[in-house]
C-alpha cells in the first residue's frame, strides 16, 4: 500500500499520471487479496480498496522472496554489500522482457487467505412475543378510553400547541379507538388476508366497501351480512320463528 501511494504521489508531482506502473510483492496471500473479490475482513478490505483505487489488478505481479531486493536492508548486510548489491538498481530481470519475469508457480496458503474473509454468523434467537396491552384490562370501556387518550396524545404531538384537542373525549374519538382496537385484534387473529379460516367468509376491507363511503378507512375487515347490505330478503321477514 505504501508503494502504491508513493508511485501515485511521484507520478502526480512529475505530471506523469499516464505512465504505467508495476508493483511487486513476495506475498502470495496479498497478491490473492488484491486480485480476487472478497468479501474480506475490514482490515484487509480497507487496504485492498485503496490499492485497487490507485492501481489496477494487472499492475500487480509476484516476485519470490529470494529475488526481492527490497528486503535486502532488513537482512543485516554490510554497508559495502548494500552499496554493491542491486538494491539501488533493482534485480537483473527488470530489463528483460515481461515473459522472462518471475511467475507465480504456487498457489497461496488458502488457510491464511480465507482467514481474512468476512465472516457471516447466523444466530437463532428465540423471541418471546410481548403480551398485547389490551389483554391487561378486563373492562372494555376502560380499554377503549385508554386507547382514545393515547390516540389523542399522539395526534396532539403532531400539532401546534394552539391547535391541540383538549377537554373530555368526544364520541368520534371513542369510535376511532374502537376501530383501532378492532383492527389490532383482527391483525393478531389473522396474520394475513390469505388465512384459510377466512376462505369460507365473504370478508371485505372497509377501504373496498362502497357502503362505507364518508367513513374513516381504518383497514378493518368485515363480513358480508344482511345488515351490511341494508336489505333483508322477504322470505327472512316472513319466516315463522321456530318454537
Amino acid at each position: 500500500m505504501i508503494g502504491v501511494r508513493l508511485a501515485t504521489s511521484i507520478k502526480k508531482d512529475l505530471h506523469m499520471e499516464d505512465v504505467s506502473s508495476v508493483f511487486w510483492t513476495d506475498s502470495m496471500d496479498v497478491l490473492y487479496w488484491v486480485k480476487k473479490e472478497g468479501p474480506w475482513a475490514i482490515f484487509v478490505a480497507n487496504r485492498v480498496e485503496e490499492i485497487r483505487t490507485l492501481s489496477s489488478n494487472e499492475n500487480w505481479s509476484y516476485v519470490p522472496g529470494i529475488l526481492n531486493t527490497a528486503d535486502l536492508p532488513s537482512q543485516g548486510c554490510s554497508v559495502r554489500t548494500f552499496i554493491e548489491e542491486s538494491w539501488w538498481e533493482g534485480p537483473s530481470w527488470f530489463i528483460k522482457k515481461e515473459e522472462e519475469w518471475p511467475k507465480l508457480e504456487h498457489i497461496p496458503n488458502m488457510e491464511v487467505v480465507n482467514s481474512e474473509k468476512k465472516k457471516t454468523i447466523l444466530t437463532a434467537v428465540s423471541v418471546q412475543s410481548k403480551e398485547k396491552y389490551y389483554y391487561r384490562y378486563s373492562s372494555y370501556v376502560k380499554l377503549v378510553r385508554i386507547t382514545a387518550w393515547i390516540t389523542r396524545f399522539i395526534t396532539n404531538m403532531k400539532k401546534l400547541k394552539y391547535h391541540r384537542t383538549t377537554g373530555n373525549l368526544t364520541t368520534e374519538e371513542i369510535k376511532r379507538a374502537e376501530r383501532i382496537l378492532l383492527k389490532q385484534v383482527q391483525k393478531d387473529a389473522f396474520s394475513n388476508e390469505t388465512d384459510k379460516r377466512l376462505n369460507s367468509l365473504q370478508v371485505i376491507k372497509d377501504s373496498d366497501d362502497p357502503g362505507t363511503e364518508g367513513r374513516p378507512k381504518e383497514g378493518n375487515t368485515s363480513c358480508q351480512s344482511y345488515s351490511n347490505d341494508g336489505a333483508v330478503p322477504e322470505r327472512r321477514t316472513n319466516e315463522p320463528t321456530p318454537t
